[in-house]
């Protein structure tokens, strides 16, 4: 009911337009929807959501530079707002700038300390340049805000498998696996602890 109402709301105020690249984002069209995005958000240049839309459509459709330009744009239209910032995070971490995705985050985190998004970010960037006792700090704060998350759970024991923390691995792997049994990645993580 709630995503029929912003629909509905989008189609009155900006037409069927908006409404389209929503449509077209669900099918998967990311190409069409960003190509209707750009146009809104060029014909009106002060909007903000526009901006902030534009650049996420631009990463689905894997174009992270252009991503990237669009969120710089929202942050221009609203210098406190975190949502770009978060935004950004995204193409960056494709583009393999992980340093600038950290960077990016910790902006956040000077302004919202507990930011899940940006704390994750930070932790999955510091693993893929390699750093994996930065990333297992980041990934253990984590896990003990939120010992059920899966995500978390696995990036803290691959951070750990890649240090020879087998046994700490294990632990987290098992612990996947036993809310999600079905967890291929549990698995796989599983095999390599042993």
């Amino acid at each position: 009911m709630k995503y029929f109402g912003i629909l509905l709301c989008a189609t009155s105020l900006y037409g069927a337009g908006l409404q389209d690249t929503y449509t077209q984002e669900y099918y998967g069209k990311y190409a069409d929807a960003l190509a209707g995005m750009e146009k809104l958000a060029a014909e009106n240049p002060k909007e903000y959501f526009f901006a902030l839309r534009a650049g996420y459509v631009a990463y689905l459709a894997g174009s992270y530079t252009r991503s990237l330009q669009h969120y710089q744009n929202a942050l221009l239209l609203k210098s406190d707002s975190l949502e770009p910032r978060l935004g950004k995070l995204l193409p960056l971490i494709a583009l393999g700038q992980y340093k600038q995705a950290e960077i990016e985050a910790q902006a956040v985190l000077r302004s919202d300390p507990r930011n899940y998004t940006a704390r994750i970010k930070i932790a999955y960037a510091t693993y893929l340049t390699g750093d994996f006792p930065r990333s297992e700090k980041y990934y253990a704060e984590l896990a003990a805000e939120y010992p059920s998350d899966a995500t978390v759970l696995m990036g803290l024991g691959w951070a750990q498998l890649k240090q020879g923390k087998k046994e700490r691995a294990r632990q987290n792997f098992e612990r996947v696996k036993l809310m999600f049994p079905g967890s291929k990645y549990a698995d796989e993580g599983l095999a390599w602890a042993k």
